[in-house]
């Protein structure tokens, strides 16, 4: 039985032997964890695998629209050939979490156990899981697939119960008073609560012309001029609010956009979008209604009314 480092035993040692194919059943999972796992086998295996996942318990409990959006997203864009995705549809759900490996049509190596393909599953919860048998764990993700409908197909929301949870926590944050501090080893349940406030401007009460939301205007780099991040204050960083560095989260919009984000840069200081942080500037600057690339000024906040980004769980 495998109950320790568990990202490593089953999402990455196997590609380490030469599997490059990963069919998932799992009966809840996050897009988070998906640009984790493929930037972690990108990054640190420099080889590129496919992943094929089936959610199962989606004819129970629906699925987050905002996470929908997400698979669409890494299905149709970001990894387009790398990653596939189905909800089960019919009654009774799969609660089940399997893991076979392929390399090729070779079967490779299996897991089952209990970690759901999701942050928590693998980084957060204690698990368990144990070797299989790979060809049995991929007839079982084959024998499914007749009762599920890919996440690109345009009947998933007939087919499934989309929630806008998420979306609704979002907007709770604007009638909640944010605080720009807070102490040290807070419990789960008071960070989950509190919504946080962070400035987008510096010290001197200015808005960067070269880092935070203009970190791409430095056209001598040759960046993309879109590239931004959000500076976290070191009056936040330290309370466990935000997760640790290169660990994955979803960042879900008061106007319903999601954005796959992670912690990043010196001193854990910056939250930055994944694989692109042209993607957080090209957001900012269409709230702002600015042009693509466009430097973004003080007056161009205070226009739009605010000098800060809010945040909660």
């Amino acid at each position: 039985m495998l109950t320790d480092n568990l990202f490593d035993a089953v999402l990455l040692n196997p590609a380490k032997s030469g599997a490059n194919q990963l069919y998932v059943v799992s009966g809840y999972a996050t897009p988070a964890i998906v640009y984790k796992h493929l930037q972690a086998i990108r990054d640190e295996l420099r080889i590129k695998i496919e992943i094929r996942l089936i959610v199962g318990m989606t004819p129970l409990d629906g699925l987050a629209k905002a996470y929908h959006q997400q698979f669409q997203k890494l299905v149709a864009q970001d990894s387009k050939g790398q990653f596939e995705c189905w909800y089960m549809t019919k009654i009774p759900q799969v609660h089940a979490k399997t893991y076979a490996w392929y390399q090729g049509n070779v079967p490779s190596q299996a897991f089952t156990g209990s970690a759901n393909y999701s942050h928590n599953g693998f980084f957060k919860q204690r698990e368990a899981v144990t070797n299989d048998n790979p060809a049995e764990s991929y007839n079982y993700f084959q024998s499914l697939l007749a009762d599920a409908i890919s996440c690109l197909d345009s009947k998933v929301e007939q087919a499934i119960k989309l929630t806008n949870v998420q979306i609704r926590r979002a907007r709770q944050i604007a009638r909640q008073k944010p605080v720009t501090t807070l102490p040290r080893h807070l419990s789960p349940e008071a960070l989950a609560t509190q919504p946080v406030k962070m400035s987008l401007l510096n010290n001197n009460g200015d808005l960067p012309t070269r880092s935070g939301l203009n970190w791409g205007q430095r056209p001598e780099y040759r960046r993309n001029p879109n590239q931004a991040y959000i500076r976290i204050p070191a009056s936040i960083k330290h309370s466990g609010f935000f997760p640790l560095r290169k660990q994955h989260f979803t960042i879900i919009t008061d106007d319903s956009e999601t954005l796959d984000a992670v912690i990043a840069q010196d001193n854990d200081k910056a939250i930055e979008t994944t694989f692109d942080n042209s993607l957080l500037g090209s957001y900012f600057r269409k709230r702002l209604s600015l042009p693509s690339g466009a430097p973004v000024t003080l007056a161009d906040l205070k226009r739009y009314g605010r000098t800060d980004s809010r945040v909660r769980h």
